[in-house]
């Protein structure tokens, strides 16, 4: 499934909601923060790739994964 960032997504409270096994389309302007949030269960596998590089990209992506309470 391909989604497009949504762009109201720039606060932990307005993270948009992805389904499993999506890939997301988006732009970054610089050093802007995107929040995705998806449902999960406990001991499931998550993978993320970003395929920045692979796109010849110079974005320098990090993730960082948090629980509902940040």
């Amino acid at each position: 499934t391909d989604v497009l960032k949504s762009g109201k997504n720039q606060e932990f409270e307005s993270a948009q909601l992805v389904p499993m096994n999506t890939a997301i389309a988006g732009a970054t302007n610089g050093n802007q923060e995107d929040f995705y949030r998806f449902s999960g269960k406990k001991g499931q596998r998550i993978v993320v790739d970003c395929h920045a590089a692979r796109l010849e990209s110079g974005l320098d992506a990090n993730l960082r994964l948090m629980s509902r309470d940040g």
